[in-house]
């Protein structure tokens, strides 16, 4: 199934209601109103569970795939939320790149 197939499918509009009506239609990472739903794991197949997915507001949703997903190591909510405690530090882009390519060096290498 095609995403833009799937998107519009009835199932995946009832499971991304009932995550946000779960998450009070909060942002799971930062507490602003969420619009949107976020993938802990895409699933090509679309078989989606309700654990597999969070509510989440546009800015932390672009955050997530524009320049979380661009560091190195591992893309998991923990260092999803570390990634924004840096940002909203006021730490630039490039310092926050190098904390994380430090941290992979130091768990992954």
């Amino acid at each position: 199934m095609e995403d833009a197939d799937y998107f519009n499918h009835p199932f995946w509009k009832i499971i991304r209601q009932k995550r946000l009506r779960i998450d009070n239609f909060k942002c799971y990472y930062c507490g602003r109103p969420a619009t949107e739903v976020h993938h802990l794991k895409y699933n090509p197949c679309g078989l989606d569970r309700i654990y597999n997915l969070r509510s989440i507001c546009k800015e932390c949703h672009k955050l997530w795939h524009e320049e979380f997903e661009t560091l190195p190591g591992e893309h998991s909510e923990e260092n999803f939320l570390k990634f924004l405690e840096l940002k909203y530090s006021g730490l630039s882009f490039r310092e926050i790149k190098i904390y994380f390519v430090n941290l992979y060096r130091k768990y992954y290498a």
